[in-house]
């Protein structure tokens, strides 16, 4: 009977800066790995040498030759998913040029991702504080009743609404999880769409009259011929998205 196929992490040269690994199975075995901010590396000693890969979801466990090359994973594993060099690792003056380019690449990967992001937010979407968009609703009706801003973690997107005639702004967080959007628990349990519009869309239906989006347009309006502003029309800066 054949041995199983061993577990060996592999990155093929052109994109050993996009957030993944794949296993070294023969194909019909071959796994992606998503890597994240969250994902924990780190070498173990049994009887053989081993590295062992934890995300949020599972994890694995590789097989290396040498500690030489399970530190090297570990440092290009952390490069990627920290977005830095690992400084407690003792790396040779070569492998840190490797893990720097590794690291520019990710960095412009992660701009061009951002880019792409923000360009698929909504008008509404703000880049503001809890405080900042309760401002923003209470000044005037007409300037819009709910926007999107990013969470004070800045990992998820945040829905701030103001009920018509109503004197306080409510918040509600949206997770993304995969390509599935949902409100977080203790506001919903049951909403979940395929798109932050449509969540957004099922949650303001429930509202007895219809109920206008703060704009970037209207944003600016308020702020026209404000002694502050010293007449200037004052314009909220370019949406970062949150993630």
């Amino acid at each position: 009977m054949n041995d199983p196929p061993v577990n060996r992490p592999v990155v093929h040269e052109e994109n050993s800066y996009e957030g993944y690994i794949s296993t070294s199975f023969d194909d019909p075995y071959a796994e992606r790995i998503n890597l994240d901010e969250n994902t924990i590396v780190e070498p173990v000693q049994n009887e053989k040498l081993q590295l062992k890969l934890s995300t949020a979801s599972r994890t694995w466990t590789f097989e290396v030759d040498t500690q030489e090359q399970a530190m090297l994973w570990e440092a290009t594993i952390l490069t990627v998913t920290q977005n830095k060099i690992p400084q407690h690792l003792n790396l040779l003056p070569g492998q840190k040029v490797m893990l720097e380019e590794i690291l520019q690449g990710r960095l412009a990967q992660k701009i061009e991702e951002d880019r792409q992001k923000r360009e698929s937010l909504p008008e509404y979407y703000f880049d503001v504080k809890r405080d900042e968009a309760e401002k923003m609703l209470m000044e005037s009706e007409e300037s819009g009743c709910y926007l999107l801003r990013p969470t004070s973690d800045g990992m998820h997107i945040c829905l701030s609404v103001k009920q018509p005639k109503c004197s306080s702004v409510q918040h509600f967080k949206i997770i993304q999880k995969g390509s599935d959007y949902f409100f977080d628990r203790s506001h919903s349990a049951t909403i979940n769409q395929k798109s932050l519009q449509d969540i957004i869309d099922v949650f303001l239906n429930k509202y007895s009259s219809v109920i206008l989006p703060y704009t970037q347009v209207r944003y600016a309006s308020v702020y026209v011929n404000d002694s502050i502003a010293e007449n200037q029309t004052m314009v909220p800066p370019s949406p970062r998205f949150p993630f």
